[in-house]
């Protein structure tokens, strides 16, 4: 588990960018918008696409 033969990913690589919306989109249903105004505090809420399908799924 959690092998990468090839060594094709290394820790801080960026995410792709469905992952980070799907999260994003999940995490603040969950949290009935907490999340969201936790990155919007942080300055990081410009990384989540929120028009995209992967986020809408949840949003």
């Amino acid at each position: 588990m959690f092998i990468d033969p090839y060594g094709l990913w290394a820790w801080g690589d960026p995410l792709p960018q469905g992952v980070v919306d799907f999260s994003a989109g999940f995490g603040d249903t969950i949290s009935f918008g907490a999340t969201d105004w936790v990155r919007d505090e942080m300055g990081t809420n410009g990384a989540v696409n929120k028009c995209s399908s992967a986020y809408r799924g949840f949003g």
